[in-house]
């Protein structure tokens, strides 16, 4: 049994399959949950584990939880990519169900701070300054983006940005040279 195997990694699939069975099988989250945390405890890199804890949650749609396994598993994560993906995930929900944007504001700069040209960040503070029509940060996040894009798709964020500084900042020399700055190669 796996109270007899105790705290050892052979333990974690285990506690991973018994969480497994409570969840889909017995439909007992409360019994469920409490296993992916033991293997978990055990294993901070059980990504079955995380993965189970989290299907767990977003069916109770309990968007708090969520937020808190996304970012404990950032925090376990060996692979510095992987832990701002994570992250980035845990500032969506934020966002999105959970409705604070400020806090998920900081997350997705805190993202970019680590990594700047990390597109699910810069697509997420993308969307709230344009709903904040907010156009000065807008163009700053476009540019951003653009530097981080490869030349061949450039020409629609290139247009973008200088239909912002046109029709929103009233920068007509910003609107022109854009375009120029992009095909000439640098941004």
């Amino acid at each position: 049994t796996v109270q007899e195997t105790g705290d050892v990694p052979e333990a974690v699939p285990l506690y991973c399959l018994m969480g497994r069975w409570y969840g889909d099988a017995l439909k007992r989250p409360d019994f469920a949950l409490p296993c992916f945390a033991k293997a978990i405890e055990i294993d901070p890199h059980c990504d079955a584990a995380y993965e189970g804890s989290l299907t767990l949650y977003r069916g109770a749609q309990s968007w708090p939880e969520v937020v808190q396994v996304l970012e404990a598993r950032a925090a376990a994560s060996s692979n510095p990519a992987a832990a701002r993906d994570h992250r980035a995930a845990a500032a969506d929900v934020v966002l999105r169900k959970v409705g604070d944007q400020a806090r998920a504001v900081g997350m997705l700069e805190a993202i970019l701070e680590q990594d700047p040209g990390h597109p699910g960040a810069i697509d997420s503070l993308i969307s709230i300054h344009e709903e904040k029509k907010e156009w000065k940060p807008l163009a700053k996040l476009l540019s951003r983006q653009l530097a981080h894009t490869a030349a061949g798709a450039r020409v629609s964020g290139t247009l973008r940005l200088a239909e912002l500084y046109e029709d929103r900042l009233n920068d007509f020399e910003q609107a022109i040279e854009r375009p120029i700055i992009t095909v000439s190669g640098t941004v």
